[in-house]
């Protein structure tokens, strides 16, 4: 049995587990996805500026660079059921502090508190591990990978309700709900899951805060470029400092006795093709998805959107996720037929038509209806692929800490995207509004990502094909 084979015995009660699993997965994905159409609604009601109610953001940005790379290695290192529990119970918290704050501190609190929710799906794929039969075991990790983009179709319609109809604590009350069940059902349902193995070395600290503060340090310069500039110094001086405390910490993991991320595994061809498709594939997804979302609330005689409600953008996000659960189930069938990376190289090419298909084709619902479904089957099959390359490359316990790098790169990816569109819907404005030159070339440019990536895909799918066997 290879170093990816998953546990000889799982327990009896495994066909519970996966469906509880899934529901804590898109509960936290849910949760995630709560405040980008709320920004508005909050600022108002807290009697803040809109580039402060950014800041809800932000911060659970900055909370899921520290905490999911360490919730992914405790999970390896001992009881990944502890670590679900104390996630949800952090998130759940969160929720609670959120819905009831009087402040825009408490608030932001309550948020930071909510990213911890990132991280919690590298530990279901922990628990997968554990506790599934072989013959599902790749179904299943493969169900749990796309649970991210799921949440956000099912997340956006539930926030642009509560955006037009309700107050916005409603959205926190409904997070609070999703979290206190999964808290409750989790206990009952997921059997013990004593660690692999005794840990002997101590957890990697110095390891936990250079990576968080270089990651936080430079998505937080990527989340506020927008409103502070390139110019301001604030932003090159956190990105400076990010790399610098990045290469630190590549330095500090190599020689770590027990890493918080085994960097040395990226000399796999598997694990290093999986880790870059998921910077790549989130960078050009996320792109695309955000400048959807705000396109589809474009104003009347705007001459270039479907001019919608909030409430109505909301549902436009909704194929992403059918697309998403859809492709997510064809995957594992053609990976196990044409190998994970032709199905990487498929979703490839789905996200360069989902992007060329927007440009210069988005003033109908429709038309972003259709980009975003496209979209859903691309980013799907590649996230219900990335897992089944780590599950047979990386040895058992490193699963936990593999997947969570993996998220954290799709965070980046995300974070970068995220900037880059609000970089270029503000240097294209006219009387104060973003213009269709803007809309058009961010999804050029989500096309030319897309279309690099695939290059590389099916160059590196030639390449193994024609290595001699080991």
């Amino acid at each position: 049995m290879g170093a990816g084979a998953p546990p000889a015995s799982p327990t009896e009660s495994s066909r519970f587990v996966l469906p509880v699993l899934i529901y804590c997965g898109l509960c936290t994905a849910v949760i995630s996805s709560l405040g980008v159409l709320l920004i508005p609604t909050i600022a108002e009601a807290q009697g803040v500026s809109l580039s402060t109610g950014q800041w809800i953001l932000t911060i659970s940005s900055f909370t899921a660079a520290v905490s999911t790379p360490v919730l992914g290695r405790l999970a390896d290192r001992g009881d990944p059921r502890k670590v679900l529990l104390a996630a949800l119970g952090v998130v759940a918290l969160g929720s609670l502090l959120a819905a009831t704050a009087t402040n825009f501190a408490v608030l932001l609190l309550g948020r930071g508190l909510q990213g911890v929710t990132f991280g919690i799906v590298p530990v279901t794929m922990t628990l997968a591990r554990r506790h599934l039969p072989v013959e599902r075991l790749q179904a299943g990790v493969a169900a749990l990978s796309v649970t991210a983009v799921t949440g956000i179709g099912l997340g956006y319609p539930l926030t642009g309700a509560v955006a037009e109809y309700g107050d916005y604590r409603a959205a926190f009350w409904i997070a609070v709900a999703f979290a206190g069940s999964a808290l409750v059902v989790v206990p009952f349902v997921l059997p013990h899951s004593p660690p692999a193995q005794r840990a002997t070395d101590p957890f990697d600290v110095g390891g936990a805060v250079l990576l968080g503060v270089g990651l936080g340090s430079g998505l937080l310069a990527l989340a506020e470029s927008t409103r502070w500039g390139w110019s301001s110094p604030a932003t090159p001086g956190l990105l400076a400092a990010s790399a610098v405390l990045l290469t630190l910490w590549v330095r500090w993991e190599l020689r770590a006795p027990a890493p918080l991320v085994r960097l040395d595994l990226l000399r796999l061809p598997d694990v290093r093709l999986a880790q870059v498709s998921a910077l790549v594939f989130w960078l050009a997804m996320f792109g695309s998805f955000a400048a959807s979302g705000t396109l589809a609330q474009s104003p009347e005689g705007a001459g270039y959107g479907p001019s919608l409600s909030a409430f109505a953008a909301g549902f436009v996000i909704l194929p992403l996720s059918i697309g998403s659960q859809l492709a997510s189930r064809i995957g594992v069938r053609l990976a196990r037929r044409a190998g994970p990376r032709a199905v990487l190289v498929i979703g490839a090419v789905a996200v360069v038509v989902a992007n060329a298909g927007l440009y210069g084709h988005h003033a109908e619902t429709w038309q972003l209806i259709f980009g975003m479904f496209v979209l859903g089957l691309g980013v799907g099959v590649a996230l219900s692929t990335m897992p089944l390359l780590l599950l047979g490359a990386v040895p058992g316990d490193q699963l936990g800490s593999s997947m969570a790098a993996n998220g954290v790169l799709r965070q980046v990816g995300g974070s970068i995207a995220s900037a880059m569109v609000g970089a270029l819907l503000a240097a294209h404005t006219a009387g104060g509004l973003a213009t269709d030159a803007g809309y058009d070339r961010t999804f050029g440019i989500g096309a030319g990502i897309g279309l690099a990536l695939t290059i590389w895909l099916v160059w590196a799918t030639i390449r193994s094909r024609s290595a001699p066997a080991s």
